[in-house]
């Protein structure tokens, strides 16, 4: 943490080229926890949802540094899905480590299949030494259990370019 802290720092006195601080692997595993599920036409559901999860402690690969590893991630979102196809997901998360300092994490999806789907992030408005990281990326998001789980559940894996504003 402490090393994270000297790091930002001392990118932050870069000139504006200097504040890319590269793109790194960006993976873990999440559970869905349905708030409620509301039955709608054709098929289609809405759900809104409660995420938790975890960011890979050792980067996507292992061995890979990853800007969050270990970080924990909480969302609250809502998610319409049906006939094995998600339609659109959108979240807002917290993205925090051990002491509760993070960044927030939008996240949006369109249609997709339901156990393999793309999802866009943005990272922002960071506290303590990430007050001033941002963050864009895509992941795919495997499902490993269908929506009418009680608890689905999936792997996400990706990229996000990073940079100091």
């Amino acid at each position: 943490m402490r090393a994270l802290a000297i790091l930002v720092a001392a990118l932050a006195a870069l000139p504006a080229s200097g504040r890319d601080l590269g793109t790194m692997p960006f993976s873990g595993a999440m559970a869905i926890e349905w708030i409620a599920i509301e039955p709608g036409a054709d098929g289609v559901v809405t759900g809104r949802y409660r995420l938790r999860g975890g960011i890979d402690g050792d980067g996507a690969l292992g061995g890979e540094e990853a800007l969050l590893s270990g970080f924990d991630i909480r969302c609250v979102g809502v998610m319409q899905f049906g006939q094995g196809f998600l339609l659109s997901d959108e979240a807002s998360c917290r993205v925090t480590d051990r002491f509760g300092e993070g960044l927030w994490l939008d996240i949006r999806s369109g249609a997709d299949t339901w156990g393999w789907h793309r999802l866009t992030l943005t990272f922002a408005d960071g506290t303590g030494p990430y007050a001033r990281v941002r963050g864009e990326g895509q992941v795919t998001r495997a499902m490993h259990t269908d929506p009418a789980s009680r608890t689905p559940w999936g792997m996400f894996h990706g990229e996000v370019r990073w940079r100091l504003d």
